[in-house]
């Protein structure tokens, strides 16, 4: 806050409430460009036969993944995003083993509708299901509190903080710039989504080329480079 502050003019007509407000505002929206892995949450479910509907937790901003363990092999199986129109279009939904969900309003609705299981790890009766999200992070409500993200990523929020003190000071060209700022870290960096993704292998392609190619030994061997 005292930095917002000091970068916008270090102006004492800007109250405290105002910039707290303003901070808190810059976190998230940082939250929601560059997802953090400090943002990851789950929520256990335990859920009866018969039974399709999963109450989201208070803090839900984006499902990652439901999975629920199988009674065979104890390992987590995951469920397939589908639309709530295709669910609708099904019909009659039978009670067995839920291979989709969609989620709508405050609930996830599994289909088909759940069956019971033996398997009760993670709940006190019925099936287990977990579900991964990114939470929405609280604001920070003192001047001990910093914001959950990666300690290298924090400086990031001050440029964003500063571009809504001078739009709330009416500096426009100042606020332009902080934004220009923002942006400019904000592209550079990597998500959590990304991170995930770079410890797996790329698929690579590459195309023949007539320097490369091996020695022709009929008129038919030319037809691999055609298709």
């Amino acid at each position: 806050m005292s930095q917002a502050t000091a970068r916008a003019g270090q102006r004492a007509d800007i109250g405290v409430s105002d910039v707290s407000l303003w901070v808190n505002q810059a976190y998230q929206d940082f939250v929601r460009e560059v997802p953090e892995f400090l943002s990851d949450s789950d929520q256990w479910y335990s859920v009866s036969s018969g039974d399709s509907l999963l109450t989201l937790p208070v803090d839900f901003y984006e499902a990652e993944v439901i999975s629920w363990q199988t009674t065979a092999s104890g390992s987590n199986r995951t469920l397939n995003q589908v639309s709530a129109e295709w669910a609708d279009s099904q019909g009659y939904w039978p009670v067995g083993e839920p291979d989709g969900y969609f989620i709508r309003g405050a609930q996830i609705q599994l289909h088909p509708s759940a069956n019971s299981s033996a398997n009760t790890t993670h709940a006190s009766s019925g099936r287990s299901y977990l579900l991964r999200y990114q939470a929405v992070p609280e604001d920070m409500v003192s001047t001990g509190s910093v914001p959950s993200v990666e300690t290298s990523h924090r400086h990031v929020i001050l440029p964003r903080a500063e571009m809504y003190l001078h739009q709330l000071l009416g500096n426009y060209e100042e606020a332009a710039l902080a934004q220009a700022t923002y942006l400019g870290f904000v592209t550079s960096l990597k998500d959590a989504i990304a991170r995930r993704q770079a410890s797996k292998s790329d698929m690579r392609v590459s195309l023949p080329d007539r320097a490369g190619r091996r020695p022709r030994t009929s008129e038919n061997d030319d037809v691999w480079l055609r298709y």
